[in-house]
């Protein structure tokens, strides 16, 4: 872990706590750790389909296409129905 680059991210993320900035915040804590290409934020159930709750630079339209069709076979939705 690279401890220089994430005391201003947890720091803020910490401010945000309760806040509709919180996931946006901890997605940039986590990124000033590990290097990504995408972002989703997923809330899964064992009753209902998935919920994306934040998503960066994952289209609208590949968020439709997961949650219409390839939800199912998601081994995360799989092991959160079991």
């Amino acid at each position: 872990m690279r401890m220089g680059t994430i005391w201003a991210p947890l720091a803020k993320a910490i401010a945000a706590t309760g806040t509709d900035r919180h996931v946006d915040c901890l997605i940039d804590l986590i990124g000033a750790d590990i290097e990504h290409d995408l972002v989703t934020v997923t809330r899964y159930s064992t009753t209902q389909t998935p919920e994306f709750i934040k998503h960066r630079r994952f289209s609208d339209e590949m968020v439709r296409r997961y949650l219409d069709n390839y939800y199912v076979f998601d081994p995360f939705y799989a092991s959160w129905r079991r």
